[in-house]
């Protein structure tokens, strides 16, 4: 949900700061500056935004999640766990051409299906995940 902030997701750490107690835990997901994605930033890939108003159909942003951690640690939460999630659909969205034969993958029966099924995740998630999964414990008190 901190994705979808257009101005800042920094009110919603403090709240979640506010409500989770010492040693409470937060899971947090949110879509991931993957490598990818930062490839196709690098190679000029994506539209850029030259408005400092939120666009009508603005919906969420990708974050660097080594940010969000740094963030995250600044108001007293110290990372448990993370984990790069669903690398397939990261780069179905990202590289629109693979599209049918990712969902081919997917919607297959059978042992080979299975198997690259599985393949794609452990390959991918890393590289070309969609989203990335921060398991966080509080280690303060509330105020």
């Amino acid at each position: 949900m901190i994705e979808h902030f257009y101005y800042g997701y920094e009110d919603i750490l403090a709240e979640m700061k506010r409500v989770i107690k010492k040693d409470g835990y937060l899971f947090l997901t949110f879509p991931y500056m993957s490598i990818l994605r930062k490839l196709k930033v690098k190679f000029n890939k994506y539209k850029k935004f030259k408005d400092t108003t939120e666009p009508d159909n603005f919906y969420q942003f990708a974050l660097d999640y080594k940010k969000v951690l740094s963030d995250l640690e600044k108001i007293g939460f110290e990372l448990k766990n993370k984990k790069f999630l669903n690398g397939k659909k990261g780069l179905k969205d990202e590289i629109i051409v693979l599209e049918p034969w990712i969902r081919k993958i997917n919607q297959g029966r059978g042992f080979i299906y299975k198997f690259l099924r599985k393949i794609l995740s452990v390959t991918l998630d890393f590289w070309a995940a969609h989203s990335v999964l921060l398991i966080l414990k509080n280690k303060t008190k509330l105020k």
